[in-house]
């Protein structure tokens, strides 16, 4: 198995981190037409893969976007 140096290894975070979001957008957007720029603005300043595997749940099962900007803003305190 190659090496893989600690910058790559954060690379990689980042990248997990980076599709998450993205595709939890994608998902909010397809579900409820529209996101707030505020809400993804919120969203785009989480860097925690696991906050991020909740809000991917959230967005799936989650009634409406006002929902889910609710949710978000108890997970952010």
């Amino acid at each position: 198995m190659p090496y893989i140096t600690s910058g790559e290894r954060i690379a990689r975070q980042d990248g997990r981190v980076e599709t998450y979001r993205e595709t939890i957008i994608d998902l909010l957007q397809i579900r409820f037409e529209s996101v707030p720029e505020e809400t993804i603005q919120q969203f785009n300043k989480i860097t925690d893969l696991d906050k991020l595997k909740t809000l991917h749940t959230q967005a799936v099962t989650i009634p409406s976007v006002e929902q889910f900007q609710q949710f978000l803003n108890e997970l952010e305190t």
